[in-house]
């Protein structure tokens, strides 16, 4: 098992979410690997922290790099729909970062390959979606 000191999990949780995923160091990506949505993939946690995979490097994994990283070809789809989704809500809070909007109602929305995202209604007939 890798070994780092790891606050408990819901400290170490806040403190990712925090930040953006492009901003994650190693021990980031293995604390979201190791307690988040793929936290029964074996030897993951092990191979993101062998191969020094940061957050910048997470949102850029390819089936091609996993392969080469020595992940099972099975759980490929998985992790790729999870960094989908983290790339989608990384994308999301940059556009209302520059919209500079909070948004006046919020709907949920789900969305293929499991994705649930929220609509925001803006005042002036703007329309985004989030997380």
């Amino acid at each position: 098992m890798v070994e780092w000191g790891l606050m408990s999990q819901e400290s170490e949780d806040e403190e990712i979410w925090e930040k953006p995923v492009s901003d994650w160091s190693v021990q980031d990506v293995c604390s979201w690997l190791q307690y988040g949505p793929l936290q029964n993939a074996a030897g993951l946690v092990q191979a993101a922290y062998s191969h020094h995979i940061s957050g910048r490097a997470l949102l850029r994994l390819t089936d091609n790099l996993l392969q080469r990283m020595g992940i099972q070809q099975n759980l490929h789809q998985s992790i790729l729909v999870e960094v989908l989704e983290l790339k989608l809500q990384q994308e999301i809070q940059q556009l209302l970062l520059i919209t500079d909007g909070g948004p006046c109602c919020v709907m949920p929305l789900t969305v293929p390959w499991c994705i649930t995202l929220e609509v925001h209604f803006v005042p002036g007939g703007g329309l985004f979606s989030g997380v």
